[in-house]
């Protein structure tokens, strides 16, 4: 299981046990939504609009890092291979280009 706190330290837990995994280092927050996986990534974004993108292991592998324009609040959604992100004026839709 994945969590991350208010002020952006993710923590990773054993969905057995709820020990702890691992913890990294500070991501860029403040964070009010839920983080998202897919295809081996996590994906959280913060009130800012700042997008991490970590590489799941241990230790996770920051990927990248982006800004998206206005705030966000709402919980990153991916469908048909498209990552979409509310801010508080925009709906975002993040795909590879074809």
């Amino acid at each position: 299981m994945y969590a991350i706190n208010k002020v952006g330290v993710v923590t990773c837990a054993d969905a057995k046990t709820g020990d702890v995994v691992w913890r990294s280092p500070r991501l860029k927050g403040p964070f009010s939504s839920s983080p998202i996986a897919c295809d081996g990534k996590l994906y959280f974004v913060s009130e800012k609009g700042v997008t991490s993108v970590l590489q799941v292991g241990d230790p996770p592998k920051v990927l990248a890092v982006n800004n998206t324009p206005g705030n966000t609040l709402s919980s990153p959604a991916i469908a048909d291979g498209a990552l979409f992100i509310r801010s508080d004026e925009y709906l975002y839709c993040i795909e590879e280009k074809k």
